[in-house]
C-alpha cells in the first residue's frame, strides 16, 4: 500500500514540475512578417465577374470555371474540385 501511496505523491509531483515548466515557458510568442515572399492573396469576395484581384499586389488573376457564391464571412468562390481554377 505505501508503494502506491508513494507512486501518486511522485506522480503528483511530477505532474506539477511539468506544468509549472509548461506555464513559465510554453506561452512565449512567435511573430512572423507573412507578407514576405507573398505572390499572391486573393480575398475572393467579388460579387461577380472572372477577375479575383490580388490585394497584395498586382498579380489579378482570372477565374476559370468557379462561380462567386455568398460565404461563411462575405462572398466566396464556389470550386467544383476538377477543372475550375484561377490563373494569375
Amino acid at each position: 500500500m505505501n508503494s502506491a501511496k508513494s507512486n501518486y505523491k511522485f506522480n503528483l509531483l511530477l505532474a506539477s514540475v511539468f506544468t509549472t515548466a509548461f506555464f513559465l515557458f510554453g506561452f512565449h510568442s512567435a511573430s512572423a512578417d507573412i507578407t514576405t515572399g507573398l505572390v499572391n492573396h486573393y480575398k475572393l469576395d467579388e460579387t461577380s465577374g472572372t477577375t479575383a484581384y490580388d490585394s497584395a499586389g498586382t498579380n489579378t488573376g482570372t477565374v476559370t470555371g468557379a462561380t462567386f457564391t455568398a460565404g461563411k464571412i462575405g462572398n466566396a468562390l464556389s470550386f467544383n474540385g476538377t477543372n475550375n481554377y484561377i490563373n494569375s
